[in-house]
């Protein structure tokens, strides 16, 4: 079992300080112009101090410039439950998605965080081949879930909060994927 510290970043000074405090791995939303207040990422585009959480192309890119040269990997959150398009022709989010991912694969992120059945497959069948993660939006609790999640083209799942250790170490040791587990209850999902 490898342990690796994940931490989360809002902007390029956070990053540099997550990773020099040991941080192996960081994990970001980027910025779109699809929407004012909410993001592809999940998380919105501002915390509650009105301070934008979501970075552009280009600091992303620097990002994880920085981040690979210091030996840590980037994922970039894909959040965001599926959104159909807009059957009247007026909104493709489909389209809005794809350009959110090739953004963060422009970048050289290391993984996409997926927190929608619907969006992995729709990810696999655009041919996207980066490594993707089942985000703790899926609620891991089982084996079978972590099969299914390895069917369709999931590379890491995040487990539920509410499985318990004996649980982690079970699913671990099944060896289907690469697994995840929060070490607290920070996420936004709670």
């Amino acid at each position: 079992i490898t342990v690796k510290l994940l931490a989360p970043v809002s902007d390029y000074n956070s990053a540099v300080k997550q990773i020099e405090a040991g941080a192996n791995e960081i994990y970001l939303g980027g910025d779109t112009e699809v929407f004012n207040s909410f993001s592809f990422s999940g998380r919105g585009k501002f915390n509650p101090k009105n301070e934008k959480i979501c970075v552009d192309k280009y600091v992303l890119k620097d990002i994880v410039q920085y981040a690979h040269a210091n030996n840590a990997s980037v994922m970039y959150t894909a959040n965001l439950p599926f959104l159909a398009d807009d059957n009247s022709g007026g909104t493709d989010f489909s389209r809005y998605f794809m350009d959110y991912i090739q953004q963060g694969i422009e970048a050289g992120v290391d993984s996409i965080v997926v927190a929608d059945i619907g969006a992995i497959l729709f990810l696999r069948k655009e041919g996207i081949k980066t490594h993707l993660t089942a985000s703790t939006f899926l609620e891991a609790v089982n084996k079978e879930q972590i099969l299914f999640y390895k069917e369709i083209g999931v590379d890491r799942a995040v487990l539920s909060y509410q499985v318990t250790l004996e649980e982690i170490e079970q699913m671990a040791s099944y060896n289907i994927m690469e697994i995840e587990v929060f070490g607290h209850y920070g996420c936004s999902f709670y």
